[in-house]
């Protein structure tokens, strides 16, 4: 018994197999084309919060370690004025390595940078108060040019009449 193709079937050529397999390779390169653009985009965004992340972390390990700079200098102000009342003031360089690693034999300049801080601090007299006198200290860290943090403190300091401590 011969095997009869419906009426509403037309048997399939080889040319026509073959146009549908070339329009399914096809329709699936383009699936995996719109799959990897969605990977690439999410891959994209990611590093992009990951790098913002990292830039806001770095500044505000720079900005407590500015104020910390500043805080040492101010406390290092008022130990300079114990000893000498006539004490002016400074400007402060202090290398902030956290670890012996970290400090190169031969630093080059844009490594120093990177672990400097500069502390500047003046004192003057206050008007009318011949016994307080004004500490200003400015603090930057690092000295990098464009990427550093900067805190200020001032406080007023009473000369004691003695030479003792305030």
């Amino acid at each position: 018994m011969k095997h009869k193709t419906p009426r509403h079937c037309t048997p399939i050529t080889p040319t026509q197999s073959r146009e549908r397999a070339t329009r399914r390779r096809a329709a699936a390169m383009m699936m995996a084309l719109v799959v990897l653009l969605v990977v690439g985009l999410i891959s994209g965004l990611a590093l992009q919060a990951i790098l913002q992340s990292h830039r806001h972390t770095r500044e505000e390990q720079q900005r407590v370690q500015a104020e910390l700079l500043a805080d040492a200098a101010l406390s290092r102000a008022q130990a300079m004025l114990r000893k000498d009342t006539a004490w002016q003031g400074e400007s402060w360089s202090v290398n902030l390595a956290s670890s012996p690693a970290e400090i190169d034999i031969a630093p080059t300049a844009a490594q120093d940078l990177k672990s400097t801080g500069l502390a500047e601090t003046h004192v003057d007299k206050v008007a009318g108060e011949s016994s307080h006198l004004r500490i200003s200290v400015t603090a930057i860290y690092p000295s990098d040019p464009v990427h550093r943090a900067q805190a200020r403190r001032e406080v007023t300091y009473t000369v004691s009449p003695r030479g003792g401590k305030p």
